[in-house]
């Protein structure tokens, strides 16, 4: 069970809305990204290796290997895919999450794979904060920032430590 934004109740302080345990869509999504990720980092393992010292001895191997983590890698693009368009409210989560600004396909796939406490949390949003306004109490205080002089780096402050 994974918690959420905590719940709108008159003890919301103590409360949490908790989701349900993850579908087996999620679970086989899950399972895509991370295989993904360890065949990417593969693939950048054997890049790393085609260009090292004495590299010229294994070209062959090493362009093998890249090429077949390609091919692999996007068979699992295609099943990712294929995954997105069997289930409706991941590509739903998903499109809510490619929304925001700078996060796109591959992000939004990872999140809801590796994260699925965000996936139904996506659409939601915070519980506001209470309205603050300026108390009686609160106006008369100064406010937190003093002049250089009074919080210790004034010109006095650093004459005394500076050598001459």
């Amino acid at each position: 069970m994974h918690g959420c934004w905590p719940a709108t109740a008159p003890n919301a302080a103590t409360s949490c809305a908790v989701t349900a345990p993850p579908t087996p869509r999620l679970l086989a999504l899950t399972a895509l990204a991370r295989r993904r990720i360890d065949l990417v980092e593969a693939r950048k393992i054997e890049r790393t290796r085609a260009g090292g010292p004495r590299a010229h001895l294994m070209k062959g191997s090493h362009q093998r290997a890249i090429a077949f983590l390609d091919k692999e890698i996007e068979r699992l693009d295609a099943a990712i895919k294929a995954l997105f368009s069997k289930a409706p409210e991941l590509a739903a989560r998903k499109a809510a999450l490619e929304t925001i600004p700078g996060i796109g396909h591959a992000t939004a796939t990872k999140l809801l794979a590796l994260l699925p406490e965000l996936a139904p949390c996506a659409a939601e949003a915070p519980p506001p904060l209470p309205p603050w306004r300026p108390t009686r109490a609160t106006a008369d205080r100064p406010t937190r920032h003093a002049a250089p002089q009074e919080a210790g780096g004034g010109s006095s402050a650093r004459s005394s430590s500076w050598p001459p």
